[in-house]
């Protein structure tokens, strides 16, 4: 698919009313496929008639030039060249089209809207669902299975304390997190302890 846009954008790119024949086109979808040589030669008639150059028909030109095109060694018979001389609506279109500034008067003039070619659509990856914390209650005698770990406490006196377990001690914990300042440090006896919560990852729900 991308050789064929490739090989109709350049087929009718050479002039506004030149564009490359089915062999030519042909010799180029092969080039693109398999890369390789393109080898021209020409052999112009002598002398060469200058007069006959002035012809509009670029086509006359490659009669005068004899010009001969090969594709990885093999020749391409009958190099062709199309010419369609465009009319001045199809030009005023296309120059148009050009000027995004003048789209409303283009509209006027050619009597229709000009439509711009719609981005194909982008495939989006795939999100994942949206992850919350749940926080789970453990007991004491575990705590020191959690050093380097988040935890939450929460004291007697309704208090919520919450940071990364540094340390555990015979009698309190020590617990750190960082403000703008730099780090905090808390300690916490066990006689003020009410509960301890380590949080867990889950998928939120998405609701249907």
């Amino acid at each position: 698919e991308f050789i064929n846009r490739k090989v109709t954008k350049e087929a009718t790119s050479l002039l506004p009313k030149l564009a490359l024949g089915p062999r030519l086109q042909q010799g180029y979808r092969a080039l693109l496929s398999s890369d390789g040589e393109l080898s021209l030669t020409t052999q112009p008639v002598a002398p060469i008639p200058m007069a006959k150059f002035q012809s509009p028909n670029p086509i006359q030109w490659l009669k005068l030039l004899n010009l001969n095109v090969s594709v990885n060694g093999r020749a391409i018979n009958n190099v062709d060249l199309q010419y369609h001389p465009a009319s001045s609506q199809q030009f005023s279109q296309r120059l148009l089209a050009t000027l995004p500034s003048l789209r409303s008067y283009a509209d006027e003039l050619t009597g229709q809207p000009i439509q711009e070619a719609t981005p194909p659509p982008q495939n989006r990856p795939s999100e994942s669902p949206p992850v919350k914390l749940v926080y789970t209650p453990i007991n004491l005698d575990e705590i020191a299975n959690h050093i380097g770990t988040s935890i939450r406490i929460k004291t007697r006196e309704g208090l919520t304390r919450e940071g990364r377990l540094t340390e555990v001690t015979e009698k309190e914990l020590v617990i750190s997190w960082l403000l703008p300042q730099g780090e905090v440090t808390a300690f916490v006896t066990f006689d003020e302890i009410d509960n301890l919560e380590i949080p867990q990852q889950q998928p939120a729900i998405q609701r249907q």
